[in-house]
This record gives C-alpha cells, sequence and structure tokens, in this order.
C-alpha cells in the first residue's frame, strides 16, 4: 500500500557520511567492540545493504564509504568484522566493515582495477566465438541432450560476442544462427554416430559457416556505425601491433623487444573498397551482392549500408525504394520468418 511504501521509506537508515566524526561501537554480548556479521543483502545500483550480526541476530545498515576493504561492495552471504553503531534516528548502523577474504582498499587497488579493465578491453576478440562440439560417453545426457547444450552454451557466447560490438537484437539474432546450427547438426546426428569422423566432420563445417555468418553481421554493422567502426579500426591496429612486436621478439630477442612493435602491414581490406562499383550495377544486383556480402538484413539495413556504400540514397540513385525491389522479386529474395530479415533464396 501507499502508506506501507511511506513507513518502510521513512523507517530506512541514512548512509553514514565519509569522514563523519569517530562515534563509541556498541559491545557485544560479551563485551566486544569488533563484531562478525553476514550480508544478508547487498543493492549492487544503490551501493547499500544489511548485515546481520552473527551474536545477536540484529540487522544493521551498511553503506559502501563505510567499507575499508577493496571492492567497496559485498555479496550476499558475504562474511564480515565491523563495528556497530546507531545513526541519529536510532537505527544500528555498521562502520570500519572489513569484508573477509577482501585486501585493504588503497589508491594502488583502483589503479589495479583500472589497469585490469584496460587489459581486458584489449584482449576482447574481434573474431567470433567458435563452435565445438565432443561426444562425452560417459555423460548422463544422452547424444541429443550433449548438443542441445552445448548449442545453448555457444548461444550465450555468441550474445555476449554481440552485445560486445553494439547489436540491439543479439538474442534474437544469435537465436537465428543457432536454429540453423541445431538444425543441420540433428539431421547429421541421425545420419551418423556423434562420435564419428564423419559427424566431426559435419561440426567443423557448420562452425566455419556459422562463423561467417557473424562476421558478415559484424562488417554489416560496423559500415552502419562510424562509433563502432573507429572501435574495430582501433583493436584491430592494437592486435596487429601486438602481433608484430611478438613476432619481433621472437625472432631477435631482447634487443627487438626494447625496439618496440614493427607497424608495417596487417591490415585486412576495408569492406567498402571491397564493394567498389556498387552503384554500376542494376538494383536487383546491388542488393543480391550486398546481401551475399553481409548476410540477412531489414530494408532499414540495406538501405543504410548502400548509402554508406556509394554515398548516395537507393531510391535516389534507383527511383524505388530498397522494399519494393525486394518484393518485386520473390524467385530472388525471400524475408525470413525467424528474424523478418530479408536473404537470397536459395
Amino acid at each position: 500500500s501507499a502508506g506501507g511504501g511511506a513507513a518502510a521509506a521513512a523507517s530506512k537508515p541514512e548512509p553514514m557520511e565519509e569522514g563523519a566524526p569517530e562515534v563509541q561501537g556498541i559491545p557485544g554480548p560479551d563485551g566486544e567492540i569488533r563484531r562478525a556479521g553476514v550480508c544478508k543483502w547487498w543493492h549492487k545500483l544503490k551501493r547499500f545493504g544489511f548485515v546481520i550480526l552473527s551474536d545477536t541476530a540484529e540487522e544493521a545498515f551498511v553503506h559502501y564509504t563505510q567499507i575499508k576493504t577493496y571492492p567497496k561492495s559485498m555479496k550476499d552471504g558475504a562474511t564480515c568484522k565491523l563495528t556497530l553503531t546507531k545513526n541519529d534516528k536510532g537505527k544500528l548502523t555498521a562502520v570500519d566493515v572489513h569484508v573477509d577474504g577482501c585486501e585493504l582498499a588503497s589508491a594502488t587497488a583502483w589503479m589495479d582495477k583500472k589497469e585490469k579493465n584496460k587489459n581486458k578491453l584489449k584482449e576482447r576478440s574481434t573474431t567470433p566465438p567458435e563452435f565445438k562440439f565432443a561426444f562425452n560417453a560417459d555423460s548422463t545426457l544422452d547424444a541429443e541432450g550433449q548438443l542441445k547444450k552445448a548449442i545453448d552454451d555457444y548461444q550465450r557466447r555468441v550474445i555476449s560476442w554481440m552485445n560486445l560490438w553494439g547489436f540491439k537484437s543479439a538474442q534474437m539474432e544469435s537465436r537465428s544462427i543457432v536454429n540453423i546450427l541445431q538444425t543441420e547438426l540433428t539431421k547429421a546426428m541421425t545420419a551418423s554416430p556423434p562420435d564419428s569422423e564423419e559427424f566431426g566432420g559435419v561440426v567443423e563445417a557448420m562452425s566455419q559457416i556459422v562463423a561467417d555468418q557473424l562476421n558478415k553481421r559484424k562488417q554489416a554493422k560496423l559500415l552502419v556505425s562510424q562509433k563502432q567502426a573507429k572501435k574495430h579500426k582501433q583493436m584491430t591496429k592494437f592486435e596487429n601491433r601486438y602481433k608484430n612486436k611478438q613476432s619481433n621478439v621472437a625472432a631477435q630477442g631482447n634487443d627487438a623487444a626494447a625496439a618496440g612493435p614493427h607497424r608495417g602491414g596487417g591490415q585486412t581490406p576495408d569492406a567498402a573498397s571491397e564493394m567498389k562499383g556498387l552503384e554500376t550495377l542494376g538494383p536487383v544486383d546491388g542488393l543480391k551482392r550486398i546481401l551475399d556480402k553481409f548476410g540477412p538484413q531489414s530494408t532499414t539495413e540495406l538501405s543504410q549500408i548502400y548509402q554508406k556504400l556509394t554515398g548516395q540514397g537507393f531510391k535516389k540513385l534507383v527511383g524505388r525504394s530498397v522494399n519494393h525491389v525486394l518484393r518485386e522479386n520473390p524467385t530472388i529474395f525471400e524475408r525470413r520468418k525467424v528474424d523478418k530479415k530479408w536473404a537470397c533464396c536459395s
């Protein structure tokens, strides 16, 4: 009810401000000032929570500014040592909280976190995740169950990879790709045993096909998004410099390592240069070439890619809209039911 919500909001203890004057701790049953507690719950966004005292089972409020270990947060069920006080409203509040298993917070800890995040960004791969499947005869799951589990795990990795590159409908796009993978591998499993070389060859072939589809969609996304294209260029540049540096170190030893990375070569041709002369083709051939290069796309995406590659709008150049041309040629183009995107007829 509204009254209950207002009462709960009024009873919520206020966080103690950092740098507040030190107050006397409330001793426990045996007279100890430093007391043990267990985190009941923690709000990640608002950065406060509650702990249950181990000796009296009382509930105390904890604000992140009073956590003296790094990181300045807690997980549900985490144990800690604290000093118990009361705030201005008489509510139990924990101060000088030390979470068990964590180091004391310092300036170097924040620097380490910044460096860790920087390295994490560098390690992100520009290539899509690879699908692998190996049948385990000792597993409690049958072959179909193991395959389904492997595909579900692969879809989660694909979604994570798509989110990195800013795909808005990563869930839907990953499902359409995974459905193709599952259909083909299920057919292959009925034709040959899952532990045979024939089935292994099908798995490798389908893994390559799916990776190509993901790469095509990434290239199309990069053409539309200037921000993502700039990020991709930076990541590719870093990868090339790192590979060249590693090769120099291996070939010349420590002297080559001190000289720094070699800056030559390694750049892959841009997709725009590969699609040069698109405006000279007819509308049907132009759209067909885009779909062959970048995979299934919506009408909006096709228009954006065409304008990006040719520098002119499709309708202005051709005299008809993309949707009109696609629907005029049902034997060449088809609209998929899975994600409502256009593709070339197989």
